[in-house]
């Protein structure tokens, strides 16, 4: 007659109680997670479905420098502040970075690796001065306006002037240095001088803590 022992090692555990299942369901539930808050992200996002990395029609029309800088950028390190004329494909390379890192970052977590994808925030310049009117007074900030302070990662989109306000957009980016330089991602059809020039010197040296430069109208051909 077996002993006890004997018998829990005869015990073979089914496939899917073994400890690598255990560990892979464990990932797949943690990307599903994660996929979902992006997903609830993701509802403010421009509707470009061609914006993506692996579309060989956007890689035709995307300016190369612009490529060149999404296929590297790491989206929980840091931004981007991308300054170039219209039609260079600014907009549509923050989206085709965004979810070329939604891909990788889910690779990452069912690989058991660290994904580089944080939650993020997509906000137009012309619509923080709404967010702020569309406040009652005397309340602070609007639920929508504190999250754009403390998310993880914040792309502001069409910066510039005609576009917003110098104010709120100062403040968004003060706050968001304050609350550790959080990676911060801008998209301008200006050169870098007419942002400073509008915004002043102070918010383009906080952005510069947050965000690699990529000025089109200063750099030629392919990088």
């Amino acid at each position: 007659m077996m002993t006890l022992a004997e018998l829990i090692g005869k015990i073979r555990l089914a496939p899917h109680h073994s400890p690598e299942a255990v560990r892979r369901r464990e990932r797949e539930d943690r990307a599903d997670d994660v996929r979902d808050g992006w997903l609830e992200d993701a509802r403010w996002l421009p509707r470009a479905p061609y914006a993506r990395l692996t579309n060989p029609g956007w890689l035709r029309v995307a300016d190369p420098r612009i490529v060149a800088a999404v296929k590297v950028w790491n989206p929980r390190l840091q931004g981007l502040a991308l300054f170039g004329p219209t039609g260079t494909g600014k907009t549509s390379g923050v989206l085709a970075g965004l979810r070329g890192a939604m891909a990788a970052s889910r690779a990452d977590i069912l690989a058991g690796r660290e994904h580089r994808l944080p939650r993020f925030a997509w906000v137009k310049e012309v619509d923080l001065l709404k967010l702020e009117k569309q406040h009652p007074l005397g309340r602070g900030a609007s639920p929508r306006l504190r999250l754009l302070h403390r998310v993880r990662h914040l792309i502001v989109d069409e910066v510039g002037p005609g576009h917003g306000h110098p104010k709120a957009l100062f403040e968004l980016i003060d706050q968001r240095y304050d609350n550790g330089q959080l990676p911060t991602t801008i998209t301008c059809g200006h050169t870098p001088d007419v942002l400073v020039s509008r915004y002043g010197d102070a918010l383009y040296r906080r952005l510069s803590h947050m965000a690699d430069e990529l000025d089109l109208f200063t750099t030629e051909g392919e990088p």
